[in-house]
């Protein structure tokens, strides 16, 4: 849903009826050619680090990806499904609030 340019290739989410995934995908297909399947990676995204797992494919070559629902049936509809994936996505995009910037501004 609603993939985006981002700085190693692009970043979406996946919505099946089995299950909800944030993806990352290469530019270059052979960008993560290095990581084995099914190892575990951390990926720097302006929300901060997170966990992804590797996963391959003949056409996409290695490509992370990160759970955000499975099994899928807390959705009633497909619309609630697109919502929910759609506000996690902003969330990962999004830089945390500056903790040191918001105390600057109340102390006195």
């Amino acid at each position: 849903m609603d993939f985006q340019i981002w700085a190693q290739g692009w970043i979406g989410v996946l919505i099946t009826p089995w299950f909800m995934n944030v993806m990352l995908l290469p530019r270059d297909k052979d960008q993560w050619q290095s990581l084995a399947v099914g190892q575990k990676h951390m990926q720097t995204l302006p929300a901060g680090e997170q966990e992804f797992v590797v996963g391959g494919d003949v056409e996409l070559g290695s490509y992370l990806f990160r759970s955000l629902a499975s099994p899928m049936p807390g959705f009633p509809s497909q619309k609630d499904a697109r919502q929910a994936a759609y506000a996690a996505l902003q969330r990962l995009m999004a830089p945390p609030a500056n903790a040191k910037t918001t105390a600057s501004c109340i102390r006195r």
